[in-house]
């Protein structure tokens, strides 16, 4: 499978104001953990099945994006006693979708029609028109790209938070460090913890 350039719908498009397709950004968490609570955390292994789709440079951006959201919050990298654990998945999946075009045709024209033409001309009156419409529907499929990073308490062993990007991917550009943290700042922007 050819690995995509994982651009996440051209973050620099969305977060910058040019051109480019939307990005999604949602998140979710459990309100009865306290997450001040959390002093260090870790990284889990990578998901063999990311690397189908992200390439290894990536990869590192993503991972180091991810790391760098949680120093800004005062916790510390540990390799084991953590009390997070951060994990990444991306997911790419078909989306289809049709749109409509409809024309309008016809002639139309002046007159005292009466019932069947008005002043403006009708449908069939003397010096009146006659119009139609046509509508087409054109099914399209696009790539949707979703990176989800879950975020477990490791004490419980429950998910305590969940960030979610999604948007039409594009295969044309490498996405840089600079746009991976810029999605990973919108992800974690409410964040429980804020950035020191």
């Amino acid at each position: 499978m050819k690995k995509i350039s994982f651009i996440l719908l051209i973050v620099m498009g969305t977060l910058l104001n040019s051109c480019g397709p939307a990005i999604d950004v949602t998140y979710d968490y459990d309100r009865s953990v306290d997450f001040t609570k959390f002093k260090t955390f870790a990284i889990a292994e990578w998901n063999k099945d990311n690397s189908e789709l992200v390439d290894d440079f990536t990869k590192v951006r993503m991972l180091n994006a991810m790391r760098k959201q949680m120093e800004l919050r005062g916790l510390k990298e540990v390799k084991e006693n953590q009390d997070i654990t951060l994990d990444i998945f991306v997911v790419t999946d078909a989306e289809k979708y049709t749109t409509a075009y409809t024309t309008h045709m016809g002639y139309g024209g002046y007159g005292y029609g009466g019932w069947y033409g008005g002043w403006y001309g009708g449908w069939y009156g003397p010096y009146g028109g006659i119009g139609y419409s046509s509508t087409e529907f054109v099914d399209h499929e696009r790539l949707i790209g979703t990176i989800i990073v879950d975020v477990y308490n490791e004490k419980t062993k429950q998910l305590a938070w969940q960030g979610v990007a999604k948007g039409e991917l594009n295969n044309d550009t490498k996405p840089t460090a600079r746009t991976i943290d810029k999605m990973m700042d919108r992800m974690f922007y409410k964040y429980p913890v804020r950035k020191k």
